[in-house]
């Protein structure tokens, strides 16, 4: 057991009064140990409910905590929602597509590609959010699922589930596939993932380079792509979402 006020330390910055609270790496192993997640903040297997006037929609768990759409408080931030019926329409459109774990990139993970999962350069809470992304990753592997999203009152809307959130960090995001997609079956739209690789990789900023640059490197690069080097994909700059680009274009 620990003392909870010992979990964070006050952080000041230099020349900055705003002081931010940090987890105190003495208790990270604790918190491992201790994790619990609310199943509010996890996907959902079921399609969540439908926002209306009437209805608190998204996670099962709001019929009982009441948790409206919209964070914050009327009172303290002073802002006023009108047309809230369009923001139901949007809401409930996001609710409704289904996703699922990108299977194959979780299997490179598991096996040859364990390279790409290493510890230099984090902290033992970045190897903690890590290491959950992965354990939820495998028990939602053979299952679709939503992903639920709140909102704010400028209107913005962030997904409510932690872990693998397509706004997440690259591996959370890169283990996120939609259910249903589209078949790459044209030219421009072979060329158009080319892109999207090149922009993944990051070598020397050539995501700021013009497409048929970007589409260049791709192609010069494919055998090193074709064949996932390892001193080649250690380079990238989001290395777990250009892995699932690589394994996406192996089987195209």
């Amino acid at each position: 057991s620990f003392e909870l006020s010992n979990i964070f330390r006050k952080v000041i910055k230099k020349k900055k009064e705003i002081a931010t609270l940090e987890f105190n790496e003495e208790y990270m192993d604790n918190l491992r140990e201790t994790l619990v997640v609310e199943p509010g903040d996890l996907p959902m297997i079921s399609e969540p409910l439908k926002y209306d006037d009437k209805v608190i929609g998204g996670h099962y768990m709001n019929k009982i905590l009441g948790s409206d759409l919209i964070s914050g408080s009327i009172s303290y931030q002073d802002h006023e929602v009108i047309n809230r019926n369009n923001l139901y329409s949007a809401v409930n459109t996001i609710n409704k597509i289904k996703f699922n774990i990108n299977t194959d990139l979780f299997d490179y993970l598991k096996g040859e590609g364990q390279f790409l999962i290493t510890d230099d350069g984090l902290t033992k809470e970045d190897i903690i959010k890590r290491d959950f992304t992965l354990k939820l990753a495998d028990t939602y592997y053979s299952v679709y699922f939503y992903l639920p999203v709140s909102a704010d009152w400028r209107g913005r809307l962030y997904v409510k589930c932690f872990y693998l959130n397509y706004q997440g960090n690259d591996l959370s995001a890169a283990l996120l596939q939609f259910n249903e997609g589209e078949i790459l079956n044209s030219k421009s739209g072979l060329k158009f993932f080319y892109v999207y690789g090149a922009n993944l990789y990051g070598y020397e900023k050539i995501y700021k380079a013009s497409l048929q640059d970007r589409i260049e490197w791709t192609e010069k690069n494919l055998k090193n792509i074709l064949t996932m080097n390892k001193e080649f994909m250690l380079k990238a700059k989001d290395k777990f979402r250009f892995a699932a680009f690589c394994l996406a274009l192996k089987k195209y």
